[in-house]
C-alpha cells in the first residue's frame, strides 16, 4: 500500500504529459521523483503541496492514496455505489451514501462529486424528481473542475452520460445531445489512460439516441465505433446491445448484414444467459426477416 501515492503520482504525470525532469522542476530533483513513484520515499507535506499544484489534483485526494484504511474505505464505497447502480438498486445507493455521508471525507473534491452526483439519481429514480437531479449534476461537475486530474476528467464524462440519459430518458433529446456531445469531447482530451469501458458506453448511448431520432447512419457510426472498441479490448461490455442496434439500423435501411448482426447478439446474450434481451432481440429478428 505505501507505493499507492507513487503509483498515483506517476499516473497523474503521465496523463499530463509531464517527465520527470518536468515535474521535478522548481520542487525538487528527478531522482527524488523517481524514488517517489517508485514507493522507496516520502514526500514532506510542503513538498507534496508543490506536487499536488503542478499535477492538479487536491492535497486531500492524494492523501487518500498515502493512508490504507483511507484508500481501502474510499474504494469500498464507490465500489459498493456502483454495483448498486449496475443493478438498478437506488434503494441501496441511497442506504450506502446515508451510512457515509457524514465522514469529512466527502467534504469535498472527487468524492464529494461522487456523492453529488449519485444524489442526482436517487432523486430522479426513487423521488421521481425532474429538475433537481440536474443541478446536482451541474454541482458535481462544478466540484470536479475544483480538481483538473485525469480521476476528476472521467468522473465528469460519467456524469454527463448518466446527465444525458436522464435528459433522453424525459424525451428532452435537444439537450441530451449536448451533455453526450460534452462528454465526447472530454474523451478526446484523454488519451494516454484506458477509458474504454466509458467510451463503450457513450457510443452505445449516441446509438440508441440516434436511432430513436431517426438518424440511423449516424447511429451506425456509433454502433461501429462502440464494437470496434469492445473487440480492441477484449471487451464484452454492450457488446451485444451494440450488435443488435447495429443490426437495427441496417434493417431499417434495407441493408444486407442485418441478420448476421442479430446472430451476433443472440450468441452473446445466450452465453450472458441474459434470457430477456435474448427473447427481445429474437422477437425482433423475426419480425425484420419476415419482411425480406
Amino acid at each position: 500500500m505505501e507505493n499507492n501515492i507513487g503509483v498515483k503520482i506517476k499516473n497523474l504525470r503521465e496523463s499530463l504529459g509531464l517527465t520527470q525532469s518536468q515535474l521535478a522542476e522548481g520542487i525538487c530533483d528527478r531522482t527524488f521523483v523517481t524514488k517517489l513513484e517508485k514507493g522507496n520515499i516520502t514526500p514532506s507535506s510542503e513538498m507534496l503541496y508543490k506536487l499536488c499544484v503542478k499535477l492538479k489534483i487536491s492535497t486531500n485526494d492524494l492523501l487518500v492514496y498515502m493512508d490504507e484504511d483511507s484508500y481501502r474505505y474510499t474504494q469500498a464505497f464507490m465500489d459498493d455505489v456502483r454495483q448498486a447502480v449496475l443493478k438498478r438498486d437506488y434503494e441501496d445507493v441511497k442506504k450506502i451514501i446515508n451510512k457515509h455521508i457524514s465522514s469529512p471525507r466527502f467534504d469535498s473534491g472527487i468524492l464529494r462529486g461522487f456523492v453529488l452526483w449519485h444524489q442526482a439519481l436517487i432523486l430522479y429514480y426513487i423521488n421521481k424528481e425532474k429538475e433537481k437531479p440536474f443541478h446536482l449534476f451541474n454541482d458535481a461537475i462544478k466540484e470536479l473542475n475544483e480538481t483538473v486530474n485525469v480521476d476528476s476528467l472521467k468522473m465528469k464524462i460519467e456524469i454527463l452520460i448518466s446527465k444525458a440519459n436522464l435528459h433522453f430518458n424525459l424525451s428532452q433529446y435537444a439537450d441530451a445531445l449536448i451533455s453526450y456531445k460534452e462528454a465526447e469531447d472530454f474523451i478526446s482530451k484523454i488519451s494516454k489512460i484506458d477509458i474504454s469501458d466509458i467510451k463503450i458506453r457513450l457510443f452505445y448511448n449516441f446509438s440508441a439516441y440516434y436511432i430513436k431520432i431517426c438518424e440511423y447512419e449516424n447511429a451506425l457510426k456509433y454502433c461501429e465505433l462502440g464494437i470496434r472498441t469492445c473487440t480492441g479490448t477484449n471487451s464484452m461490455q454492450s457488446l451485444g446491445e451494440l450488435f443488435y442496434h447495429q443490426g437495427l439500423c441496417k434493417a431499417l435501411l434495407k441493408r444486407d448484414g442485418f441478420e448476421k448482426d442479430f446472430m451476433k447478439a443472440l450468441t452473446i446474450f445466450e452465453l450472458k444467459n441474459n434470457k430477456k434481451f435474448y427473447n427481445f432481440v429474437m422477437e425482433k429478428s423475426e419480425k425484420y426477416l419476415k419482411r425480406e
